[in-house]
């Protein structure tokens, strides 16, 4: 089960942690 959305603090500081995509 992978997130669909990155849940980080700050877009500067959104990384692709499993592929995923906003």
């Amino acid at each position: 089960m992978k997130p669909s959305v990155c849940h980080c603090p700050t877009k500067a500081d959104h990384r692709p942690h499993a592929d995923v995509r906003e």
